[in-house]
């Protein structure tokens, strides 16, 4: 309900998963292996795991990911 509250408030132009209480498998599933938040992943134009990240990102982070796709 609050990211859903704060996305109304705050749009983005990127896909926003929720997994509610089954997300903890699935960020194992993806590399989160502690089960730390904030946990990252990105996927590429094919929909394959590019890059993940257990604890804080950064904008200029992120757009190095992208321009290295």
């Amino acid at each position: 309900k609050a990211v859903r509250a704060f996305l109304a408030q705050h749009p983005v132009g990127y896909t926003i998963a929720l997994a509610g209480f089954e997300g903890a498998g699935l960020s194992r599933n993806l590399g989160n292996t502690q089960g730390g938040l904030p946990f990252t992943v990105a996927f590429n134009r094919q929909g394959q795991l590019y890059r993940q990240k257990a604890g804080q990102t950064h904008l200029a982070e992120l757009r190095q990911w992208a321009q290295a796709l």
